[in-house]
């Protein structure tokens, strides 16, 4: 699913539905409730990556996540932590967002806007993060990114203005792509259990065909520490 366009959810779905499929399972996606459910009817259906009442939903905490990631900055010593956050009304970027101000408050830091940077999940919104941060002149030691490849790009910019990951600016990322493990360095991440995720989506689909019942779940997400956060340098506290 493209969740930048529910046009096209709507349409992959409505091809479905015209091959007569006996169930669904929809990853991510941000296509309103009542559409989906007007859409969708009585269809056994599965939604990976979403958290939507009185639905069959397998998700991610990803307050808890973002909550993990931030926490992880504090500990290390730092408290100008930027966060690029993704489109702003995607439900995953809502909630690593709360995550991200959970973390600060319990600190006892004070939430900074002009660190809140607005992106679009892509690397190229990595870019543009750490430009925009320049350009409000902004003061920063580390980033949390709302997804890996946000982080990506953030790390080129900062490769390109000769600032170091770790030394000078900690990254850490959300979900552990596979390409995570091979930055340079190696991204500090998030991981989902999207294997467990999947395993579960399949069982609980055919369990729902054959008409038995399934209450949503929720997963932890697993802080993968890597070689991309370390303590602020002194030079740019």
């Amino acid at each position: 699913m493209n969740w930048r366009c529910p046009k096209i959810e709507v349409g992959a779905i409505k091809a479905l539905l015209g091959r007569r499929v006996d169930g669904l399972i929809l990853i991510g996606g941000t296509m309103p409730v009542d559409e989906l459910n007007e859409l969708c009817g009585d269809l056994p259906t599965i939604i990976v990556g979403r958290q939507i009442p009185n639905t069959h939903c397998i998700y991610t905490d990803n307050i808890d996540g973002g909550y993990l990631a931030t926490k992880l900055l504090i500990e290390h010593g730092h408290r100008e932590i930027a966060f690029i956050r993704g489109i702003a009304h995607h439900p995953d970027v809502i909630d690593r967002f709360q995550g991200y101000k959970n973390a600060l408050h319990e600190a006892g830091i004070e939430l900074n806007k002009s660190l809140v940077i607005d992106g679009d999940f892509t690397s190229e919104s990595g870019v543009q993060a750490i430009e925009t941060l320049e350009s409000r002149k902004q003061s920063f030691t580390a980033i949390f990114a709302a997804n890996d490849t946000t982080a990506f790009g953030a790390r080129l910019a900062l490769y390109r203005r000769n600032l170091r990951v770790p030394e000078d600016v900690s990254i850490v990322g959300f979900d552990d792509q596979a390409e995570a493990a091979f930055m340079a360095p190696p991204l500090t991440t998030i991981r989902q259990p999207a294997r467990r995720m999947g395993t579960l989506a399949s069982s609980a689909l055919l369990g729902l065909i054959d008409g038995a019942p399934f209450q949503s779940q929720s997963f932890q997400g697993e802080l993968k520490i890597r070689e991309s956060v370390s303590h602020p340098s002194s030079s740019r506290q």
